[in-house]
């Protein structure tokens, strides 16, 4: 059974410029969110989280922020190490598997390359990840990932 009650006046406009700026972000952030997360449930709850919380936090602001995809994407930023952080017990199992795989001499199949890469991902700190996936899969300028990670050029580039 759905709500049929209609959406406050005060919040019905606010609703409709966010969803006006924001929603067009949608795939992007749902992209990045996959690509950190390696799974699209995390990545659509992820995603879902980052635009309520873009929302909540917007209603706070004084003002709105100078580059609203970059912004919204350092919220998911936060949200992903929020969950990388959670999961961290899962990362720790991931790390012994991947030792124990190393040392089983069985031959490694032709994509074992691709899994080393991907296990280097995960061992990297959330930040760095953060950085790559930005630069690398959404194609954010320098300037733009050391605005949304709030730091200056030469920490992005290092």
């Amino acid at each position: 059974m759905t709500d049929q009650r209609p959406i406050l006046p005060a919040v019905q406009q606010p609703l409709q410029r966010f969803l006006q700026h924001f929603e067009p972000l949608r795939p992007e952030l749902y992209r990045y969110c996959r690509y950190l997360t390696k799974s699209p449930w995390d990545a659509e709850d992820l995603a879902q989280d980052a635009l309520g919380r873009a929302f909540v936090t917007l209603g706070r602001m004084l003002e709105p922020p100078t580059n609203p995809r970059a912004w919204l994407f350092r919220v998911a930023s936060h949200k992903c190490q929020d969950h990388w952080r959670r999961s961290a017990t899962q990362e720790r199992f991931a790390e012994v598997v991947q030792q124990q795989a190393e040392t089983a001499t069985a031959a490694e199949p032709p994509t074992a390359g691709r899994t080393d890469i991907d296990a280097a991902f995960r061992r990297l700190p959330p930040e760095s990840r953060t950085v790559l996936a930005l630069m690398y899969l959404e194609d954010f300028s320098v300037g733009e990932i050391a605005e949304e990670a709030s730091r200056v050029h030469p920490h992005v580039r290092t």
